[in-house]
């Protein structure tokens, strides 16, 4: 297993290196975000399916998996994205500042 891991590293690596060096990145094509893969996504995609490893992600924002990215803009997701970790810390910090004491404290 861990040298079938070694092998898809090498690939992706060499595949890195010759997108950066050739003109083939002039082409609009990137390499896909998933780091076990080494296919070549169109920039023009947007959030498409790899043919390599049917992995969803988005070629310019490189986000994988996120269904809400499908038919909206990368900075509606990064907006969505932002507000979400904001929400979180701040419902932390409310928790931590407002817990009972007589209660057992989050984690």
């Amino acid at each position: 297993y861990q040298r079938r891991v070694r092998v898809s590293q090498v690939k992706r690596n060499v595949w890195s290196h010759y997108l950066s060096t050739t003109s083939i990145s002039s082409f609009g094509f990137v390499l896909c975000p998933n780091e076990n893969c080494y296919g070549l996504l169109s920039k023009k995609g947007g959030y498409t399916k790899c043919t390599e490893c049917d992995t969803y992600s988005c070629s310019m924002c490189r986000i994988i998996n996120c269904n809400y990215h499908k038919g909206r803009t990368c900075e509606e997701v990064k907006q969505r994205n932002s507000f979400s970790v904001e929400l979180i810390t701040k419902a932390k910090q409310w928790a931590t500042e407002n817990w009972p004491p007589d209660m057992v404290p989050i984690q």
